[in-house]
This record gives C-alpha cells, structure tokens and sequence, in this order.
C-alpha cells in the first residue's frame, strides 16, 4: 500500500495518545498493560475506523477485529484479549443492572444515567424496552410525589 501523508501523520497523532482503558486490567501482565497505554489508542482508532491503514499489517490487524483473520502479532493477541475483557465487562455489568431493574431499585436518576450509556453496556432489545419501561414508571412515581407536596403544601396553607 502506498503511503499517503495525511494518513501517516495521522497514525503518528493516534500514537502519541495514551490509551485509557475501559475496564480494569485484570489478567494482563505489566508489559501487556505498557503496550495498551502506548498503542490502545491507535489500535482502538484502527479498528474503529477511524484510521485507514496504509500497511498489509494495518490491514491485517483490521481483519483480526473483524475476525476475518485469526490473531498471530503480539499486537493483535493483546488487542483480541482486551476487547473479549471488555466484552466480558459488559456483559457481567448488564446482568447486574437487570437485576436491580427486576427488583424495581433503581432510581429515575440512575436509570436515566443507564440509558444515557447503553454503549457501555450488552442490553439487548428487550432489555432496553424494560429499563425504560421501569423509567417511566419511576417518572410517573416522581410525579405522584410531587402532587403530594404540593396539596399537603396547599393544605397546611390554609391550615396555618
């Protein structure tokens, strides 16, 4: 492949970033952690495509994301590694929220905040549907409260 500057200067300005991770790093050894921090960025703006590649190996680290190609570069295993972590996050983390949601402890606010992040999470159809079902009737809730401070206002009003 040819090398076009605007590309190259590109992935330099992607290279010079410090990737911060989605989840905690568990199970990733020191030298895996300094190659995420020194290369993430790139590799998640490769994948992303955000970057076009310009390489065989850019191109082939972008068939691996896509699973078109299996993991050989230490690059690509480690990048493979950290989105299945990732996934697994999200995964765990989902199930946790549907299980407060099942339980109706959620505040609007904080069910506001899980819609407002669906990205960072694995809902599925169904399980969106639900939250915000269970949203609606947390704001429907908030509503009746407030219609009852308002009429015990009105009537300790005329009270006092």
């Amino acid at each position: 492949m040819d090398k076009p500057l605007h590309l190259v200067l590109a992935h330099r300005w992607e290279l010079k970033k410090v990737f911060h991770a989605d989840v905690k790093l568990i199970g990733f050894s020191r030298k895996e952690k300094e190659q995420l921090e020194k290369y993430g960025a790139w590799m998640q703006a490769l994948a992303s495509g955000l970057l076009q590649p310009y390489t065989q190996e850019q191109q082939r680290f972008i068939d691996v994301t896509k699973e078109i190609e299996v993991p050989i570069s230490a690059l690509e295993t480690l990048w493979v590694k950290y989105v299945h972590s990732v996934n697994m996050h999200k995964q765990s983390e989902t199930k946790k929220i549907m299980g407060m949601v099942s339980k109706g402890i959620l505040s609007y606010e904080q069910l506001q905040a899980i819609v407002d992040n669906f990205s960072k999470f694995s809902f599925s159809d169904d399980e969106k549907k639900k939250i915000q079902n269970q949203m609606k009737c947390e704001r429907e809730l908030l509503q009746l409260d407030n219609t009852k401070v308002r009429v015990l206002s009105i009537y300790r009003g005329s009270v006092e």
